[in-house]
């Protein structure tokens, strides 16, 4: 540094002061955060958040056991996997059962009674209603109000239900 020139060395031990003032800023910095990390209110900051996670956890294992729960039963008391159908959804599962003959009469007649095509949305959506199993009615609306788009959903689950009874009832007929 004793060949450089005057000017130069000054700006360089200039630098090097200010270096060495931002590493100290640096590390007070980092001293504070680790400081403040170890404080008791972020030591319970963190500890609620897990506490949250786990109870969030421990919630949609016990959603998960119940509606495996309704979905054995209902299987059992509709005659098996392909005469429930089961939407699964971050709220539970919506589990809805087949239409009888006499439903499909009645639902198909309504919606063609229908003149436009948001009043027949609303009679497919009420028939829907009547078919859900599980969970309780209360819980569904609130699970289709925050997955509005789940109409579609559970409409094609229907429809799937009433086509599987319609093949069976044509090879029961073959028969």
């Amino acid at each position: 540094m004793d060949n450089l020139p005057p000017d130069v060395q000054q700006r360089l031990q200039a630098l090097q002061e200010a270096k060495l003032a931002a590493d100290a800023r640096k590390a007070a910095a980092l001293a504070k955060a680790a400081e403040a990390a170890a404080s008791p209110e972020a030591i319970v900051a963190q500890a609620t958040r897990e506490l949250d996670a786990a109870e969030r956890d421990a919630a949609a294992a016990e959603r998960q056991l119940v509606d495996d729960a309704a979905y054995t039963a209902a299987c059992a008391k509709h005659g098996g996997e392909d005469r429930v159908a089961r939407v699964r959804t971050q709220m539970g599962a919506i589990l809805i059962r087949p239409m009888e003959p006499a439903e499909v009469d009645n639902a198909t007649k309504r919606e063609s009674a229908q003149k436009d095509d948001l009043a027949k949305e609303l009679v497919a959506r009420d028939e829907i209603r009547k078919l859900v199993i599980h969970p309780s009615q209360e819980r569904f609306a609130q699970i289709v109000q925050t997955y509005p788009l789940l109409w579609n959903t559970l409409g094609r689950a229907r429809d799937a239900l009433i086509k599987g009874l319609e093949e069976q009832a044509g090879k029961d007929g073959a028969r």
